[in-house]
């Protein structure tokens, strides 16, 4: 499981970087020099995993979405925290056989 955390982190880095160029934001290499706590906030996260932000403010309450930060009233997430989250969270479903 620890070898497939990588290979998840690097997918969302690179979504996180294609919404970010998008919108004519820095890539997060260059914003902090590839910084491995980059922190997100809830629209960039809710792009990320294609869910509404209002899901993920849905999971907080509920406390089934990846960690979260508070810093007064901001939410952020880290990318590795994103990454441990939806590695738990695939669950593989394999076709019945007939």
């Amino acid at each position: 499981m620890g070898e497939v955390i990588p290979a998840v982190l690097e997918g969302i880095r690179q979504r996180c970087n294609a919404y970010r160029q998008e919108r004519g934001l820095p890539t997060l290499e260059e914003e902090l020099d590839g910084h491995e706590a980059q922190l997100l906030t809830t629209r960039e996260v809710a792009s990320l995993l294609k869910v509404a932000p209002a899901t993920l403010v849905d999971w907080r309450h509920s406390r089934q979405g990846p960690k979260y930060y508070k810093m007064g009233r901001e939410i952020r997430y880290k990318l590795t925290d994103i990454a441990e989250w939806e590695e738990k969270a695939l669950v593989l479903v394999e076709p019945m056989e007939l």
